[in-house]
């Protein structure tokens, strides 16, 4: 094979070809940032589809970027697509077990997780906290675990959660009161005596049921509301009225 002679521009134009590649890549995500930061349910929606494909596009803009790179690109694409042809044969019986049944990797995951058990998936909320779970220690929140920090607080904290995953020391069959909401509402990192629902109860001598969850946003409240909340028959509303939601997007 003849050996590039000096001055040979071949090499540069690899470069010039590989870096091409991936700025295409890059000039796709800054596309994506940037729907992504329109507040508007059809950028929402355009974000979700742009995702779905940077994510492949990225994939064949690196190995196409190996490939012009190589001092022999013909001799590299084999590699290139042996390499591709494992991962979506990877990823294919990955999802061919979960197809059938075999693996629910929702809960491989969960298992793998360090340190108490904070969720556990569900069908219609998506996930909840482990029913009749209790620990006690010094959880640490986002910013300490972010930065690697210790917890910022030395007390030592005590949750439980009911049969259904909620922040109730006590099970209620019925409530006075019922609390929904996020993580204010479930005393996200304090300990049970001193979440709202216990300050409620022993204030109005009344029963009060926690049905908050940290992460939970509007429409997984409103199925708490139906599902788990209307049925403890909260004394004010013997009769409550579940609200319909109806959204017109211009």
């Amino acid at each position: 094979m003849r050996e590039p002679r000096v001055g040979d521009g071949r090499p540069r134009r690899r470069r010039i070809a590989a870096a091409l590649w991936l700025i295409a890549a890059a000039l796709g995500w800054v596309l994506l940032a940037g729907v992504a930061r329109v507040p508007s349910p059809g950028a929402a929606r355009l974000t979700s589809v742009l995702f779905v494909v940077a994510l492949p596009l990225t994939y064949c803009a690196i190995l196409g970027a190996a490939i012009r790179a190589s001092a022999r690109p013909r001799q590299a694409v084999l590699p290139a697509a042996a390499v591709t042809l494992g991962f979506v044969l990877g990823l294919g019986l990955l999802e061919l077990s979960a197809a059938a049944g075999l693996v629910d990797w929702d809960r491989v995951f969960v298992s793998l997780k360090r340190g108490p058990e904070l969720y556990v998936p569900d069908p219609e909320l998506g996930f909840r906290h482990p029913p009749n779970s209790r620990w006690s220690g010094r959880p640490r929140s986002d910013i300490p675990i972010a930065s690697g920090l210790r917890a910022s607080t030395s007390d030592r904290l005590t949750i439980t959660y009911d049969s259904r995953g909620y922040r109730n020391a006590t099970p209620l069959s019925r409530a006075d009161i019922v609390l929904i909401g996020d993580s204010m509402v479930e005393g996200w990192h304090v300990s049970d005596d001193q979440i709202v629902s216990a300050f409620l109860q022993a204030r109005l001598g009344r029963p009060v049921a926690n049905l908050g969850v940290a992460g939970y946003g509007t429409a997984q409240e409103l199925i708490v509301l139906t599902r788990d909340a209307v049925p403890l028959e909260p004394k004010d509303s013997p009769q409550p009225i579940v609200p319909s939601l109806h959204f017109t997007f211009t």
